[in-house]
C-alpha cells in the first residue's frame, strides 16, 4: 500500500513538509522522522508502514518547531510544555502567546532584549556567582556591565542552564571548552556568508541577513546532531563488539 492510498482526512509525511513550508523553509521529511524517534509526535502507519499524519499531528508538529525557532527550547523542556497541554495545565494561545513575546533570532544576534542582573541569572540557571564567574573565565558567557552591575542576555542565562544540568552526569566548566571553540569557528564561517548582505548597508539587507542566519544555524543544528548520533552509535557499536 504507498502513501497515495492514504485515508481521506489524513496527510503523508511529504504533505506535511509542504503545508508547513512557508513556515519552516528548513523543515524537511529527515527533520519530521527525528522529532518522531524522540517521541515528540507519534504519527498512526498505513499496514504497508507509511506514516498517516492528521491536521492535530501538524498542529502539533507546527508548536514544536515554533517552540524552537523562537525560543530555542530543548527537546527536552518541548517535551514537558506538550505534556502540560495534554493535561490541560496549560493552553496552546497561552503557550504560542509566550513564544510571540520571546526573543527573536534578530534579538539574540544583535543582543536585544531583556537583560538579567548577575543574582537574577543565578535564581534562573540555579548556579551560584562563583560558578559563572568559571563560565565567563572559559568563554563560555559573556557579561555586560549595567547601572547594577554586571547584566546577562537571555541566550548566556539559557546556557547556563545548560551546563548545570550538565554538571549532574559530571561534566565541568572546563570539559565545555571544546563547544566554544567549535562556535567561535562556526559563526566566522556563516559570518561570511551573510557578510555580502550586510555590506548593503540597508534594512531590507540586515533582515535577509537574520533570515540567512536563522535557517543557516536550523541546518547546521540537525547536521551536528545527526553527526553526534552517528559517532555515538559507531563508538557503542564498537564497544559492544570487542
Amino acid at each position: 500500500m504507498g502513501s497515495k492510498a492514504l485515508k481521506k482526512g489524513y496527510m503523508s509525511i511529504g504533505k506535511v513538509v509542504e503545508i508547513l513550508d512557508k513556515e519552516f523553509p528548513t523543515l524537511s521529511i529527515s527533520k519530521i522522522r527525528y522529532l518522531e524517534d524522540e517521541k515528540l509526535i507519534d504519527p498512526k502507519r498505513t499496514k504497508g508502514g507509511y506514516r498517516r499524519f492528521t491536521q492535530d499531528d501538524v498542529d502539533r508538529l507546527r508548536i514544536i518547531l515554533k517552540l524552537q525557532k523562537d525560543r530555542y527550547l530543548p527537546l527536552r523542556v518541548i517535551k514537558e510544555e506538550l505534556k502540560k497541554l495534554k493535561t490541560g495545565r496549560t493552553k496552546t494561545d497561552d503557550l504560542l502567546g509566550d513564544v510571540k513575546s520571546a526573543m527573536s533570532a534578530a534579538d539574540v544576534i544583535s543582543g536585544d532584549g531583556k537583560r538579567m542582573t548577575l543574582d537574577q541569572a543565578q535564581e534562573a540557571s540555579g548556579l551560584t556567582g562563583r560558578e559563572i564567574q568559571e563560565l565567563e573565565a572559559y568563554g563560555l558567557v559573556k557579561a555586560e556591565a549595567g547601572d547594577k552591575g554586571p547584566t546577562y542576555s537571555q541566550r548566556n542565562v539559557q546556557i547556563m542552564h545548560l551546563v548545570k544540568t550538565l554538571a549532574k552526569h559530571g561534566i565541568q566548566a572546563r570539559h565545555l571548552k571544546m563547544y566554544e571553540s567549535f562556535a567561535e569557528r562556526e559563526s566566522t564561517l556563516l559570518g561570511q556568508i551573510v557578510a555580502p548582505y550586510l555590506k548593503q548597508k540597508s534594512e531590507d539587507a540586515k533582515e535577509k541577513a537574520l533570515q540567512t542566519l536563522g535557517d543557516l544555524t536550523d541546518i547546521s543544528g540537525e547536521l551536528r546532531q545527526a553527526l553526534l548520533d552517528k559517532n555515538l552509535k559507531d563508538s557503542l557499536d564498537l564497544t559492544t563488539n570487542r
